[in-house]
């Protein structure tokens, strides 16, 4: 981390972004970055449905698959598995997988027949924030399952291969295309660090578009202008702007959109430097990580900074090229997948990185290495973002998960008063919540959220003797539909509380 004095930074963009530094130390801590973001529900006809907090699904998107695991209750050979992204639509099958194929980035069912444990890939939908998921035997009867947790790499690899290549500009436009394509030709995602103010001559901008769409390739930012710390009163311009310039030249690929949105998820850091005023900006863009690039020998994921609402910054396991401004980085074959083995030895992440014009393609070493860490079954090759991107997820994985049937045979409440399960649900417009008494009385029925906050008082008035109903549309106290997920209804009468659980889709 590089620090700095105050008087470094005499501007109204410093001070703007110090404040948010405190305010948002005082809210976060070090914590995850929202309390339970993600929730699980089997419902009474065998299906699973997993909502997403809809403020998380619109920041980053969530268009990379994660997978799910399941543990079977009895021996299968053979299942299939359906998804769909709102109730009311039709179920489609989720393509299988077996152990022997290779791939990446793909919706994806995968049986383990020895353990009996499925592993279901799929991503969301820009449409809504819910999946429903089905599973059924070749007699298309429901599979029984018993959820486990979102798994800590993609289908359950042991490790993980992501790559970074810097300054993507105008200057090293050769270099870095013919670079990217070695990856590509072996299938290694790479992400591309784009100096965006050099990347207006020699049609640079076209080359990366046309790199993004030949796959295995991811646009980063790595600032304007390529400046040492501080940025000054160039902070927004250098973070911002790069990042908005990335989105207005380039058509980014689909695993990085969500309707009309486009994600940039990695901010590569110039010269290896930050500071916490970046950092911070570097949140509110909803970055996910930056990279710096000494020492090497960084194999691990980092962990959440809740403070600036992103991971913490990162280090590469090795450069591959020869520099002049630093030793770290080696064109010794064995050096290299030494690095590799012991990044799969720890079930940790290989990240190799390279400045495009530091690397001799014609040399052999760079083919030999890419060859030596390729196309193997058991390995997660992704992007740097998408590999944060999948962290986030995990972290953030529902610790218990909720059953319908669980809520409709709750313990019944005191003879004189008693709440009942809404009906229908889940549900996607409107429910009913039901209650009855056997004496007059006051009493509220209010909706919270998965916080305890109070989202819409429903009724608060006196009951007589009998049963009664309410209903709720979906909306909070100022009739604006709130996303979906899962609430909560209380039922308030004198010291009598009574709180049950209600499912939103939408």
């Amino acid at each position: 981390m590089i620090y700095f004095s105050r008087n470094e930074y005499p501007n109204k963009c410093f001070i703007k972004h110090l404040f948010l530094i405190f305010v948002v130390f005082l809210i976060s801590g070090y914590k995850t970055i929202i309390a339970s973001p993600i929730e699980i529900v089997q419902s009474s006809i065998g299906q699973f449905i997993i909502v997403v907090d809809h403020q998380l699904h619109q920041d980053y998107g969530l268009k990379y698959p994660i997978t799910y695991q399941f543990r079977l209750d009895s021996g299968y050979n053979s299942l299939t598995v359906w998804k769909k992204a709102r109730q009311e639509d039709p179920y489609e099958i989720i393509p299988n997988r077996a152990d022997t194929s290779f791939y990446n980035a793909v919706e994806a069912v995968r049986l383990d027949e020895n353990d009996q444990i499925v592993y279901i890939s799929v991503a969301f939908s820009e449409l809504t924030d819910s999946l429903f998921l089905r599973m059924l035997d070749p007699q298309s009867q429901p599979v029984q399952a018993q959820y486990i947790g979102i798994t800590a790499y993609y289908d359950n690899r042991k490790a993980a291969v992501t790559a970074t290549i810097d300054d993507v500009a105008e200057w090293f436009n050769p270099h870095f295309v013919t670079g990217v394509r070695k990856f590509q030709h072996y299938k290694i995602w790479i992400t591309l660090a784009l100096i965006t103010g050099g990347c207006d001559l020699k049609n640079t901008w076209s080359a990366v578009q046309n790199l993004l769409d030949r796959g295995y390739t991811e646009a980063s930012a790595h600032s304007q202008t390529h400046p040492p710390v501080p940025y000054g009163d160039q902070l927004e311009s250098e973070v911002s702007g790069c990042i908005a310039s990335i989105k207005e030249h380039l058509i980014l690929p689909p695993l990085f959109r969500s309707g009309e949105h486009e994600y940039v998820y990695t901010w590569i850091c110039p010269y290896g430097q930050h500071d916490d005023v970046i950092d911070s900006l570097l949140g509110e863009e909803k970055i996910l990580v930056n990279r710096l690039y000494e020492p090497p020998g960084y194999y691990r994921v980092a962990d959440w900074d809740g403070t600036f609402g992103l991971f913490q910054p990162i280090l590469p396991s090795r450069e591959m090229g020869t520099t002049e401004w630093e030793s770290y980085a080696t064109t010794n074959l064995d050096t290299l997948n030494a690095h590799f083995d012991k990044a799969c030895a720890l079930n940790g992440v290989y990240h190799l990185m390279l400045h495009p014009q530091t690397v001799d393609w014609k040399a052999g070493y760079a083919d030999q290495h890419l060859a030596y860490i390729s196309q193997r079954k058991d390995v997660w090759y992704t992007a740097l973002g998408h590999l944060y991107l999948y962290r986030l997820m995990y972290i953030n994985q529902p610790k218990v998960i909720t059953t319908v049937d669980e809520l409709v045979t709750a313990p019944a409440t005191p003879v004189d008063l008693q709440l009942y399960q809404n009906y229908p649900n889940p549900f996607n417009s409107c429910t009913t919540i039901k209650f009855s008494l056997q004496r007059e009385s006051q009493l509220s029925v209010s909706i919270l959220d998965i916080l305890g906050r109070e989202v819409r008082t429903i009724t608060d008035q006196i009951y007589t003797v009998g049963t009664h109903s309410v209903l709720w549309d979906g909306c909070d106290q100022a009739g604006k539909a709130v996303s979906g997920g899962l609430y909560f209804y209380q039922l308030r009468s004198g010291t009598f509380i009574e709180t049950r659980k209600c499912l939103l889709m939408q």
